[in-house]
């Protein structure tokens, strides 16, 4: 027989003749909660007895059951029991005190969220408002790619310390989530200045030192708030916390960095987003969306040599999207990006039989998030898909967002990797000339003007602008194509201009695989 066995033999041949009120007396003298289960507190008083006068240190540990108001508040102790010549004395940690406990922050979890909401929704004056605001740290996941995982905990810590240098004396905040925190704040005067705080809180890495990486990491944040007039539904801590999320969501998908507060409209947009998700899902599942084509033209060979996709998730369906509008619809990158990869295999395959067809190989651009580029996988899925399909890299035309060229890191040693693949590089929706001045003409070999700079073409400000554009970017080799030509005058004004390529309606719209291939064939 072990010596626990024994220990918890003796402790049952006393049990029927213990008194209970003097063992509980004695559990209380040494800091025990109240409430311990009578078998517990029977065995937890054997130990102490076995503890006592020992001529050599005796130590053992055993798990205690507390019991609460109701049978389901019922928590449990880890209670050492230890002892020598000295006597005897318990040293307790509460288990679900410590399950709650966040181990890279110390902060309270979830459990400790709900608790603390709860109170201050009980305890609030009725005239102030009640505050919950989900905040989570901005592609965190890139975080942990670039710098580690030790790297990604300490930033969390980090992070968790400059929101705790915001809070006022009431605030609590507890940590959400994979790379989320949540902040409850009491007795919020008015629901402006919950949003003063919201603002503070998301500027909390620019605590951090200037020449630390951790001053670039931005953060989006969900606010919930319940005022004097607010529904009884909505003055619980579920739904609060519920609705702070749908507002963290709406967030992320209008750009990140940035505090958005839950409306019964944005929980209208998150349903049509989460609706989306179920589409894109369908969609992927029965291959039942539709790739199609916008042509681009050289506007010196009055020609149609290129074509730019775009996604529908069905026939039915009366618009198009591009990866980045998917991305800004959706805040699932994970299924953005095998929707990605779908299209990319079926545009190529298509491109690839259209010139086996026609003896044409037109030039695919296609839409690339930034987060994909975040992504080392990404050239070798890339090449595969094209080696799959028969379709050369030389034909790929990658359209990025300028910010990705305009910074360091690495989204910059991707796009080398991809031109070391032969795929060109076109930097897409540009409308000012700010960022121009920053990209390495090296990297780029098209940029597509903004539709909005071609509709202003035709005052002398405006045409001249695009002119400015275009002079600099030839210079330097790279050629322009001027997006939304919608009329024979935008036409006229960007050949003028000295634009390289057109698309547009004037052009053609977008149109599947057979639609392009007739308007090739004219």
């Amino acid at each position: 027989m072990s010596s626990w066995n024994r220990r918890v033999e003796a402790a049952a041949r006393v049990r029927d003749a213990s008194d209970l009120d003097g063992i509980n007396d004695r559990l209380d003298a040494l800091g025990i909660p109240t409430g311990v289960h009578p078998d517990d507190a029977v065995t937890l008083s054997a130990l102490l007895r076995l503890a006592e006068h020992r001529t050599e240190p005796f130590s053992t540990t055993m798990v205690a059951r507390i019991a609460g108001s109701e049978p389901t508040d019922e928590r449990q102790l880890r209670v050492t029991v230890v002892g020598d010549d000295n006597g005897a004395s318990a040293l307790i940690d509460d288990l679900d005190h410590q399950r709650d406990i966040d181990p890279v922050t110390g902060l309270g979890g979830r459990a400790s969220a709900c608790d603390v909401l709860d109170r201050a929704l009980r305890e609030t004056a009725n005239e102030q408002c009640v505050a919950v605001y989900n905040i989570d740290v901005d592609r965190f996941k890139f975080v942990n790619d670039q710098h580690g995982f030790d790297a990604g905990d300490d930033a969390l810590r980090q992070i968790a310390t400059y929101l705790e240098a915001e809070l006022r004396t009431d605030d609590v905040i507890s940590r959400f989530g994979g790379n989320g925190f949540v902040v409850v704040c009491p007795n919020i005067p008015d629901v402006d200045q919950a949003m003063a705080l919201a603002e503070r809180f998301r500027a909390a890495p620019s605590r951090a030192p200037a020449a630390s990486w951790l001053h670039d990491l931005t953060l989006s944040v969900g606010v919930a708030v319940t005022t004097p007039t607010s529904p009884a539904r909505d003055r619980s801590a579920e739904r609060l916390l519920s609705h702070a999320t749908t507002a963290l969501h709406h967030a992320k998908a209008q750009g990140r960095d940035r505090c958005e507060r839950f409306t019964h409209t944005i929980r209208a947009t998150t349903e049509r987003r989460l609706t989306l998700n179920e589409r894109l899902r369908t969609a992927l599942d029965n291959d039942s969306f539709r790739v199609d084509y916008e042509p681009v033209v050289d506007l010196a060979g009055h020609r149609v040599v290129g074509c730019e996709v775009s996604v529908r998730l069905g026939d039915d369906e009366p618009s198009h999207l591009d990866v980045r509008e998917l991305l800004a619809a959706t805040d699932d990158l994970a299924l953005v990006s095998q929707v990605e990869e779908a299209v990319v295999q079926r545009a190529a395959g298509e491109i690839h039989d259209l010139h086996q067809a026609e003896d044409t190989l037109l030039q695919l651009a296609l839409n690339i998030s930034e987060e994909r580029l975040a992504d080392s996988r990404f050239p070798l899925t890339l090449a595969r898909s094209l080696h799959a399909a028969g379709l050369p890299a030389e034909h790929i035309h990658l359209e990025l967002p300028a910010a990705v060229l305009t910074q360091h890191g690495p989204s910059i040693r991707l796009v080398t990797q991809l031109r070391a693949l032969g795929v060109h590089i076109a930097i897409d929706d540009v409308h000012d000339t700010a960022p121009l001045g920053l990209l390495d003409p090296t990297l780029v070999d098209v940029v597509k003007l903004d539709r909005r700079l071609v509709q202003g073409i035709h005052g002398a400000h405006g045409y001249r602008r695009v002119q400015m554009i275009t002079e600099t970017l030839r210079e330097q080799g790279v050629a322009v194509c001027a997006l939304g030509v919608e009329t024979e005058s935008d036409l006229a004004a960007v050949i003028a201009a000295g634009c390289t390529y057109a698309q547009g309606g004037l052009i053609a719209p977008p149109t599947d695989i057979a639609g392009l291939a007739a308007i090739v064939a004219s």
